[in-house]
């Protein structure tokens, strides 16, 4: 049998599945370009036919897959997948393509609440994304330019993405170089997602950082210099959410299906 967890968020899906031990035995990530379903079918076209599975969603386009098994919230699926892990986990810190929240756990690991970002998705991978794209680079590329600047860098506004135009274009007319644009980027998005989700709060407790943008390197030591923490970073943090859906659809029964 094959636990298959299935994360379609707002730019990108994720598939993995696990064996009766809990082993990873398939794991796949890609950017659907508006077409979630698509992209997901595509992948599940790939596996076995004769493979029996027990499927389980999340995502913000989860309820709309085709697929049968059960639709969990993505912060939920996100703290199985987390406590699987790193069992004594006590903050995860999530920055996908369309959102970013802040839970905290109890000492017992048990839920205890969680902050979301704004409707806004100023702070997002999306952003990202299209700033790269302002700055005529690939967005895979982005965290590669920003850490060969190693001066201070110069203040991107990237709580709102007409603002962040606005200081990229003066940056580049002041003579800024790309690599210290993207590295203001960069450094810009840590420190404007920690303070629209913890408002000053203090941090304590050992904290993960999940989702698709914990694979940006400069992102993630900007949060922690903000935070004055180490972050905890999985070996696949765009894979957590799909990890924890796969834990799921074990521990809840879901009903064997053929996937075809």
């Amino acid at each position: 049998m094959t636990y298959l967890g299935i994360d379609a968020g707002s730019v990108s899906v994720s598939l993995l599945g696990l064996d009766d031990q809990g082993t990873i035995r398939i794991h796949e990530y890609c950017r659907h370009h508006g077409e979630p379903i698509e992209a997901v079918l595509k992948i599940l076209s790939g596996l076995p036919p004769d493979m029996r599975v027990r499927v389980a969603r999340t995502g913000s386009s989860g309820d709309a897959l085709p697929i049968p098994g059960p639709c969990f919230n993505a912060i939920i699926s996100g703290i199985e997948g987390a406590r699987h892990l790193t069992p004594d986990v006590h903050n995860i810190l999530s920055v996908g393509g369309g959102s970013f929240s802040f839970t905290e756990l109890n000492g017992d690991g048990s839920y205890r609440r969680s902050t979301l970002n704004s409707a806004c998705a100023s702070g997002t991978g999306a952003f990202i994304d299209q700033q790269s794209l302002r700055l005529r680079i690939p967005p895979a590329e982005l965290p590669q330019r920003a850490m060969r600047y190693q001066l201070p860098p110069p203040a991107v506004a990237t709580r709102c993405a007409v603002f962040a135009k606005s200081d990229m274009i003066h940056l580049q007319q002041e003579g800024y170089s790309i690599d210290a644009i993207a590295c203001g980027l960069c450094t810009g998005l840590g420190h404007s997602t920690v303070d629209g989700l913890l408002g000053g709060r203090k941090v304590e407790g050992k904290t993960m950082m999940i989702g698709g943008v914990a694979l940006n390197s400069v992102v993630v030591k900007s949060i922690e210099d903000k935070l004055g923490v180490d972050l905890t970073v999985p070996e696949l943090p765009q894979m957590t959410n799909a990890l924890g859906a796969a834990l799921l659809a074990r521990e809840n029964g879901v009903p064997a299906t053929d996937i075809d």
